[in-house]
C-alpha cells in the first residue's frame, strides 16, 4: 500500500509541476503579446487599438499611459473630424500649431496647400500664383502653379507689347494729321 500512495504521490506531484510549467509559460506567452500590443500603438493614431488594448490588458503595467495616451488621440481625431467638415485654412493652422506630433499634421498642410491653391487660382494673377509658390515651394500643385505663372507672365508681356504699339500708331496718326 505504501508503493501505491508514493507512486500516487509522485504522479500528482508531476501533474502539479506540469501544470505550473503551463502556467508560466502561458504567462510569458501573454506578457510578449501584451509588449507587442503595446510597440504597436507607439505611432498608432486610432482610438479603437488604445481600446483593444485596454479591454485585452486591464492590468497591464502599461495601462495608465495607454488610457492617457487614448483620451489624448480620440479628441485629437474628433478635432480633426469637425475641421474636415467645418474647418478653414486659420484652424487648420492653429490645429498644426496645437498638435504639432498629430499624424493629422501631413494632413492639415495638404489641405491648406489646397485652400491656397484653389484661392490662387481663382484669383488668376500673378501676384497670387507667386504667392502660393513661394508658401508652398514644395505642394502639390506646385507644377501647374509654374505653368499657369508662365502663361500670365506671356499674357502680361503680350499686352504690354499690343499696349506699345497701340501707343506708338496713335502718335503716329497724331503726327500726320499736324
Amino acid at each position: 500500500m505504501g508503493c501505491r500512495v508514493q507512486l500516487l504521490l509522485a504522479f500528482f506531484a508531476l501533474i502539479a509541476v506540469t501544470f505550473g510549467v503551463l502556467l508560466f509559460y502561458d504567462y510569458r506567452a501573454e506578457k510578449v503579446r501584451e509588449e507587442r500590443a503595446y510597440a504597436r500603438l507607439q505611432d498608432c493614431s486610432n482610438p479603437a487599438f488604445y481600446e483593444d488594448f485596454i479591454i485585452r490588458f486591464p492590468e497591464s503595467e502599461h495601462i495608465d499611459e495607454v488610457r492617457a495616451r487614448y483620451q489624448t488621440v480620440a479628441a485629437q481625431q474628433g478635432e480633426w473630424q469637425e475641421l474636415i467638415l467645418n474647418g478653414s485654412r486659420e484652424d487648420l493652422e492653429k490645429f498644426v500649431t496645437q498638435h504639432p506630433t498629430s499624424p493629422y499634421v501631413r494632413l492639415a498642410n495638404n489641405r491648406i496647400d489646397s485652400i491656397d491653391w484653389a484661392e490662387a487660382k481663382q484669383r488668376r494673377t500673378l501676384e497670387a500664383i507667386t504667392h502660393y509658390m513661394t508658401l508652398h515651394a514644395d505642394g502639390y500643385y506646385i507644377d501647374e502653379a509654374e505653368s499657369l505663372r508662365q502663361s500670365l507672365e506671356r499674357a502680361q508681356a503680350e499686352a504690354a507689347m499690343l499696349a506699345a504699339q497701340r501707343d506708338s500708331s496713335a502718335t503716329a496718326d497724331t503726327l500726320q494729321l499736324q
